[in-house]
């Protein structure tokens, strides 16, 4: 794989098959995902992107994180490592197959994931006898006490190299918040970041991009600023 095959995972977001990580504070979460996707279809979990935020953060993944995390999946699953360089930084690829020996648990835990809704990551947690389900895309939420709309910085594109906003598709968040707009009147900014646990300037561009889309209209100023549905 190679740095534009990288691009354009980015541009098309999470996915069932495709799950980014910052980096590994987690690894519990990163071997939940590379357990999924062995129980389900397959896919790559990608390290080093923070795609929320569109930052190109960097992998400091070792080969010894990752030999351990392996050696916990019951039974072993087949993935393959690799490193994808851009300057002075790299991230990490696993990419991991569908598994012929399902189910694989991870510290004695099964996950698989949800494919009814594919624009959405969930992660669908086993429990022997007790079933729960955790949303794994949806960080938890940071309400910023900022009210006021902050234009977005200039080229907040180019912190990933070669990444073209406009070729990108609807985020699952962009997605839900038109779903959101059909049962509710409007939506601000402060409700999308509470509802997807982004930041004020994530919430910000993917709610401007939905109105250069077509698909929403703003309306009002400053703190004022919300959105509606087209023609409302």
């Amino acid at each position: 794989m190679k740095w534009p095959d990288i691009v354009q995972l980015i541009q098309s977001g999470d996915s069932v098959s495709t799950k980014f990580f910052k980096n590994v504070d987690d690894i519990v979460s990163l071997g939940q995902v590379i357990t999924a996707f062995a129980n389900t279809i397959g896919g790559l979990a990608i390290v080093g992107i923070d795609r929320a935020n569109l930052h190109f953060l960097g992998s400091t993944l070792t080969d010894a994180q990752i030999a351990a995390l392996l050696k916990d999946i019951s039974p072993s699953v087949s993935v393959t490592v690799s490193c994808v360089e851009k300057g002075d930084r790299k991230i990490h690829v696993l990419d991991v197959q569908m598994g012929g020996y399902r189910p694989y648990s991870y510290h004695d835990v099964i996950y698989t994931l949800d494919e009814s809704r594919p624009w959405v990551f969930r992660l669908i947690e086993e429990h022997l006898p007790k079933s729960t389900i955790v949303e794994v895309a949806m960080p938890s939420a940071e309400v910023s006490a900022v009210e006021n709309e902050i234009p977005p910085s200039p080229g907040i594109s180019e912190q990933i190299p070669g990444l073209n906003l406009n070729e990108s598709r609807l985020t699952w968040r962009q997605i839900e918040a038109i779903s959101y707009l059909k049962q509710n009147p409007t939506i601000q900014n402060k409700i999308y970041r509470a509802l997807y646990g982004v930041s004020h300037k994530t919430a910000h561009l993917e709610l401007t991009d939905l109105v250069n889309r077509g698909e929403i209209e703003q309306r009002g100023m400053g703190r004022s600023t919300h959105y509606v549905t087209v023609n409302q």
